[in-house]
């Protein structure tokens, strides 16, 4: 049925999380837990393979917003077709 377009959706979203939950294991090698919880008023810049996973993240969520979009709408209308 969605099988084709959804699964990549969904494949895009499990690598998604896996990035997330990368960057936060990183961070609290970084910086402390009450940092992470606070409401980081004060900017700490991340650098080295933390800071790229930070932006790595950031166009990841990006791209995802942008493609999931299109890839439902061509799901439904398969499906929407096909009936």
């Amino acid at each position: 049925m969605f099988a084709d377009e959804l699964s990549l959706l969904l494949l895009y979203g499990l690598l998604t999380a896996l990035l997330l939950g990368g960057k936060v294991t990183g961070m609290l090698l970084t910086v402390d837990m009450g940092y992470l919880l606070s409401s980081r008023d004060e900017s700490r810049s991340l650098e080295g393979m933390l800071g790229r996973t930070a932006r790595a993240l950031n166009n990841t969520i990006t791209a995802l917003a942008l493609i999931a979009q299109p890839l439902l709408i061509i799901a439904l209308r398969d499906h929407s077709s096909a009936n």
